[in-house]
């Protein structure tokens, strides 16, 4: 009796013991599954790729780079725009703030000799054989804050885009030929020189219409000078017309 009483009792306790086991066991088997799961928690996903926390440092814009950058790309590009054309400056380096773009019809109201341009013109197609017969002209610079003329560092893109397509008027459009020449004041000589300017080189856009009406000039230029358009025609076809 009394060893069967023992039996029972050794029974109870392997019992509770196996319980106590398995109760133990059972939060071990849980973390476990959980881990695997859903991971540590040490990793980010950007497009299904893992992006270490230092990658992820490296990979965060400079806000403050970006809005300096900005700054200087809208320093860089000036605009000037009437009632006749829109002038548009875009400096390969960074202009000084406070920069504005001027641009000055030539005329004979303008800073600039309406005369002088004028007989430099004439001279130019004289030397090449034909006769003026008409222009437009446009003094183009940059003025710091107080007016004063400035010039830039490295070369600058100037784009004259015209409302109103000008030229003077033609008898032969046919015949006329139209080229863009630059007129720069040469301080050493105290000379004003005339430069035809060459296409693919400081001549990026020429743009006229079958009536040879100019639209569109676009030239790049080191330097503040004055950038015409002229039209001119042979002299014999001059001499034809008066006969």
């Amino acid at each position: 009796m009394k060893r069967l009483k023992k039996d029972k009792i050794k029974k109870i306790l392997a019992f509770m013991v196996a319980l106590a086991l398995m109760v133990s066991c059972m939060p071990s088997a849980y973390t476990i599954s959980a881990s695997e799961t859903f991971g540590d928690g040490t990793e980010d996903f950007t497009d299904g790729e893992s992006v270490s926390g230092s990658a992820a440092e490296e990979a965060t814009p400079d806000v403050s780079s970006a809005d300096q950058g900005e700054q200087a790309q809208q320093q860089s590009t000036l605009t000037y725009e009437n009632d006749s054309v829109k002038v548009t400056a875009e400096a390969q380096e960074a202009l000084p703030q406070n920069t504005t773009l001027r641009a000055e019809s030539v005329n004979e109201n303008s800073s600039v000799s309406y005369d002088t341009v004028s007989q430099k013109l004439a001279k130019a197609a004289e030397d090449k054989g034909s006769s003026l017969k008409g222009f437009v002209a446009y003094d183009v610079y940059f003025a710091d804050a107080d007016g004063n003329r400035v010039e830039p560092n490295g070369r600058v893109n100037v784009t004259i885009e015209y409302k109103t397509p000008a030229a003077p008027e033609l008898t032969d459009a046919a015949s006329t030929s139209v080229t863009a020449e630059k007129l720069h004041y040469n301080s050493n000589t105290g000379e004003t020189e005339v430069t035809t300017l060459q296409p693919n080189e400081e001549l990026k856009v020429l743009n006229v219409n079958e009536s040879k009406q100019l639209q569109t000039l676009q030239v790049q230029t080191s330097n503040a000078a004055v950038f015409a358009v002229m039209w001119d025609a042979p002299e014999v076809q001059d001499a034809e017309d008066e006969i």
